[in-house]
């Protein structure tokens, strides 16, 4: 599940000036680490539900069953405070030197994201870890072959022209003022699928000539935080 969750968290990219690349993560590995780890040690496992990490287009979330432990508060939850609900787990997890001591693995989350990532209920205790939005202003740039100085990406005009509907790569071309489907356009669109910005409407047969693209839930989101970056940067906000 590590490995699933390394794979997840992807790196977004952008080129800077001077050939320079700015990168950012989707989410915070450690954090990711500390509480998939928690959930395990600190499942209730009488009830035979088992821990569930759950993947969204915006965030992942990780819950365990049993809520809090009788005599442990939230406040001290958030605080670093705990106490081992299986005790053997956390013995063989520290062998393991996958943990450290107790409390240790939420102040490392805690300091990385805000404490209303918590969701807790009488019997589940859920961590919901939502995008970076700094990652998610880092839209994938592709290099257009003649573009004139500081115009938008080929990238950046595919979300635009498909923020209201879906578009075949002919559509696009078209929009784009493009005499047909080039290599440029094609790369663009190969980099926003990678991204998980944009999806296929046909995904089983991605070589149909029905296909279309659409935003996916993140290019939504990502785009609305470029923007909003733009806008401070401008002096908008």
């Amino acid at each position: 599940m590590l490995d699933k969750l390394e794979i997840e968290n992807r790196t977004l990219t952008r080129i800077t000036g001077a050939a320079e690349r700015e990168q950012r993560r989707l989410f915070n590995a450690r954090a990711l680490r500390e509480a998939l780890i928690n959930a395990i040690i600190h499942n209730d496992y009488t009830a035979e539900v088992p821990p569930l990490v759950e993947i969204y287009a915006d965030r992942i979330s990780i819950t365990s069953y049993g809520g809090l432990l009788s005599g442990l508060s939230l406040e001290e939850c958030l605080s670093g405070r705990s106490m081992p609900r299986n005790r053997e787990l956390m013995r063989v997890f520290r062998d393991m030197e996958l943990v450290e001591h107790l409390g240790s693995g939420m102040r490392r989350i805690l300091s990385a994201y805000d404490s209303d990532i918590v969701q807790i209920s009488e019997h589940f205790f859920e961590l919901r870890f939502p995008m970076s939005s700094e990652a998610l202003a880092l839209i994938p740039e592709v290099a257009e072959s003649g573009a004139e100085s500081g115009a938008e990406s080929i990238s950046k005009k595919i979300l635009h022209l498909l923020r209201d509907a879906a578009l075949s790569k002919s559509e696009l071309s078209s929009q784009l003022g493009l005499k047909s489907v080039t290599g440029a356009l094609n790369r663009a669109v190969n980099a926003l699928l990678e991204a998980h910005w944009i999806e296929r409407t046909l995904p089983d047969k991605p070589q149909s000539r029905l296909q279309k693209y659409r935003l996916t839930q993140a290019g939504r989101l990502g785009m609305d935080s470029s923007r909003n970056h733009d806008a401070v940067d401008g002096g908008g906000l």
